[in-house]
């Protein structure tokens, strides 16, 4: 065979095996990805599993179930929803702006007893309105359902059991958190993101990175150890 023909082959062949070795370790690297990527997953869930376990026996050792929550946002109804009682407040999937709430929040008597209307020219969802407070039933299919609702569970509140809850999401600023501070209700608390020196506020760690905290609700896990919702209910 000629020289410059055999070079050639052994060209090719060494080509060759070098295409297939860099696929086989590019085989193998994308399995040993996808292997980390599933045991990654698999243990976010085993922690995520155990972080909500832990929330449900913590909430669990409330020993009162008269508690009324005057919530700003769905983070109200979660005690309810996992405790498997009836609701005994009216602020369950909706949402107040922040000036809305600490208005409402600082007269709940006078609010409470005015009766719902709504404003019919807003499309997304049922808009809600009482005197110059409004209200977002995000979670209402209509206005019909979120005013039957709304007053069936008006009936429902114990003036003498309410907790508020509120948080830093959406523009709160320190003043709204002072006032905040300032209503005349013993159990209180607002979940931020970062530290704040007001005996209402409670940092919730998982954000610490963040402007303001995320969707408590659906990741109540997240909670952590900053927050005991079963001692925080059963003060008084």
């Amino acid at each position: 065979m000629p020289r410059c023909l055999n070079s050639d082959l052994n060209t090719q062949s060494r080509v060759s095996r070098s295409m297939v070795e860099r696929r086989a370790g590019a085989s193998n690297h994308g399995l040993f990805r996808n292997a980390a990527k599933r045991f990654w997953t698999k243990g976010f869930r085993v922690a995520a599993g155990y972080q909500e376990a832990q929330f449900l026996r913590r909430l669990q050792q409330c020993q009162r179930r008269d508690f009324c929550i005057i919530a700003r946002n769905c983070l109200g109804g979660l005690p309810y929803q996992l405790l498997k009682i009836p609701y005994r407040t009216p602020t369950v999937g909706l949402f107040f702006r922040a000036k809305d709430y600490l208005r409402f929040a600082s007269d709940l008597p006078r609010y409470l007893s005015t009766k719902l209307s709504f404003d019919t020219s807003h499309q997304a969802y049922p808009l809600g309105q009482i005197d110059d407070v409004e209200i977002h039933f995000l979670h209402y299919a209509s206005e019909r359902e979120a005013y039957e609702k709304w007053t069936r569970r008006v009936q429902r509140v114990d003036l003498s059991k309410v907790a508020l809850i509120h948080t830093d999401r959406e523009g709160v600023t320190q003043a709204d958190l002072e006032a905040f501070e300032q209503l005349p209700y013993a159990r209180k608390v607002c979940f931020t993101a970062k530290p704040n020196p007001l005996a209402s506020c409670v940092q919730i760690t998982a954000y610490r990175d963040e402007p303001m905290v995320g969707d408590l609700y659906t990741n109540y896990r997240l909670f952590g150890r900053d927050f005991h919702f079963g001692h925080w209910l059963d003060s008084e």
